[in-house]
């Protein structure tokens, strides 16, 4: 492919893509000079650049946006999106297409996912739930269950209310990244190296990700997906109607089948997304904390967390050796209300948002010991056990207008079933099962203002049963202060979800700390790493007055990126 010489232009917070190549700039240029030589009296012809149309890249300039995304190249088609004059809601839609492409481990067409959303009209958020849930009547033959595709539909439902640019331009950064290939990140790479000798047994995976010699691609290597770029193209120019209906939703299933997954034309056809009520609780200065609740039953644990932890700003006077054991508590309980309400599709059997309620935290606090634990016998007389996997990606965004989305989507396990879809180009998504296959720890967050009209923060996280954990170690801390965003990334973590009985903490954890929580009672059990969190988080809110005061942070556990911030 012919190489194209780039000229950039920088902005305080981000780097603009070029509108012409350096060949025809100075072609201009040449052009211009004649013309200032034979004209007296005219004004510098680069004083007024051309008007920039929105939904052009270059429209808006300056400060765009936050953007924290689990994979570096999406990350920069959300900058392009909302440098075009886009929302946080249509640059999500592009980065989760993005995604496909660039994070097929964890992003399919066969996927799915949940987000929660809102605008900059200070509604209250929606949770858009286009989880990949299991087919009710396996077709015969099949080899692993397979979910039915849910992502085309769920991030066209959340575009149709939230997004402002057209469909085409949303979708098309991700065919282009397809057919035109790109850069293996660090990110996918590291997924590649797990399951590298199982992924291309599979034909029609080999024929992707296999290089010439024989060996999985690596970070690095130039990646070409030309059916999925086929099949990306064909949702830009038809939207998702063909995906799920008529002769291309037929092709669809036959090719499912062949893949050994199970689909039946009307299960695909009757798939649909729906919008639901976040789980929400009032926060200080007017601010609503809002978790996306069951079926992802991770926004339950982790909005049961959080609300134990604010409430009555404990964990902010907290002293910081006592902070990893309000952590611990604060899970304990929250991930035996899940055992003991949860069902195995994920919803609740009971409403989820009491345990956010006011007399329910009162009773809380007065259980949780400031120096002692509280027995684990004494809450429950089960067993608890979360075999979930790590198997997602998240991202968050957040617009200037005041708009915020913070999404994570799944193949309910690493490369789903690991089958690719012959002629599509796509994993399929594992149907959710007991055995860790699950979509059942997606919870993200925003902590917003709908009387002020303003979003404040937006975070997201993956890591399996640790993902909700992990998402509250990193917001409460920053939440509560006195850390930045960025500062409580690199704070060592901790987590509890009851089996073992144990409180995993990181390894660079100080010793000081560790032994802070066995003097409570707490047994303790090193690990090397705890989930992964995206987040973005503006202190003073968006829009304001004073201009966007903002952070975004890539967690170092992982190999995302962040961009935009102060």
């Amino acid at each position: 492919m012919q190489k194209i010489k780039k000229r950039f232009k920088v902005h305080p917070i981000f780097i603009e893509l070029p509108k012409r190549s350096q060949r025809h700039r100075w072609r201009q240029i040449t052009a211009l000079s004649l013309a200032i030589l034979l004209t007296a009296g005219c004004s510098n012809p680069f004083d007024d650049e051309p008007e920039v149309r929105r939904g052009t890249i270059g429209f808006v300039s300056g400060a765009l946006g936050v953007i924290s995304v689990q994979e570096p190249q999406s990350a920069i088609v959300a900058r392009d999106i909302l440098s075009a004059g886009g929302t946080a809601a249509d640059a999500a839609t592009a980065i989760a297409f993005a995604l496909t492409a660039t994070m097929p481990s964890a992003a399919s067409l066969a996927g799915g996912g949940m987000c929660i959303v809102r605008d900059n009209r200070g509604d209250i958020p929606d949770v858009v739930d286009f989880l990949p849930r299991a087919a009710q009547v396996p077709s015969g033959g099949a080899s692993r269950p397979s979910a039915i595709p849910a992502m085309p539909r769920g991030i066209f439902l959340m575009h149709s209310k939230y997004g402002t640019l057209k469909w085409e331009q949303v979708v098309a950064p991700s065919e282009n990244l397809a057919r035109f290939g790109f850069q293996v990140s660090r990110a996918f790479a590291t997924d590649l190296g797990k399951v590298a000798d199982p992924l291309i047994r599979d034909k029609a995976a080999a024929h992707v990700f296999r290089r010439q010699d024989g060996k999985i691609v690596g970070e690095g290597d130039a990646l070409r997906q030309p059916d999925l770029a086929a099949a990306l193209g064909r949702i830009r120019l038809r939207g998702v109607g063909q995906f799920y209906g008529g002769p291309e939703a037929q092709r669809l299933v036959e090719a499912v089948q062949l893949a050994g997954g199970s689909l039946t034309i009307e299960e695909l056809r009757n798939y649909r997304p729906a919008f639901r009520a976040p789980i929400s609780f009032p926060w200080e200065k007017n601010t609503v904390w809002h978790f996306a609740g069951p079926p992802a039953a991770g926004g339950a644990v982790a909005a049961e967390m959080m609300a134990i932890l604010m409430h009555d700003k404990r964990f902010e006077f907290a002293d910081p050796d006592e902070r990893e054991h309000l952590l611990a508590e604060a899970a304990k309980v929250a991930f035996v209300n899940r055992m003991k309400n949860m069902k195995p599709d994920g919803t609740y059997g009971t409403d989820a948002a009491q345990f956010v309620q006011k007399d329910y935290l009162d009773d809380v606090e007065d259980r949780i010991d400031d120096d002692a634990v509280i027995p684990l016998n004494q809450l429950t007389s089960n067993p608890i056990n979360w075999p979930e996997t790590p198997a997602a990606v998240s991202f968050a965004v957040m617009d200037t207008f005041g708009g915020a989305v913070a999404c994570t989507l799944t193949l309910n396990n690493i490369f789903g079933t690991g089958k690719m879809v012959p002629g599509f180009g796509f994993m399929l998504a594992a149907a959710p099962d007991d055995r860790g296959r699950t979509y059942t720890p997606l919870g993200p967050a925003l902590l917003t203002s709908e009387y002020h009209k303003h979003a404040y923060m937006a975070a997201a996280s993956t890591g399996g049963v640790t993902a909700p954990t992990s998402m509250i170690n990193v917001i409460a801390r920053a939440a509560a202060g006195p850390l930045s965003l960025r500062e409580a990334m690199k704070v060592p973590r901790v987590h509890y979800a009851g089996t073992p009985d144990k409180v995993f903490v990181e390894a660079d954890m100080p010793k000081e700390r560790i032994e802070a929580l066995k003097k409570k009672g707490h047994t303790v059990a090193l690990t090397k790493s705890i989930g992964s969190v995206a987040a973005v988080y503006c202190p003073t809110g968006v829009p304001n007055n004073e201009g966007m005061l903002c952070l975004s942070a890539s967690d170092p556990r992982g190999h995302g990126i962040a961009l935009g911030g102060n």
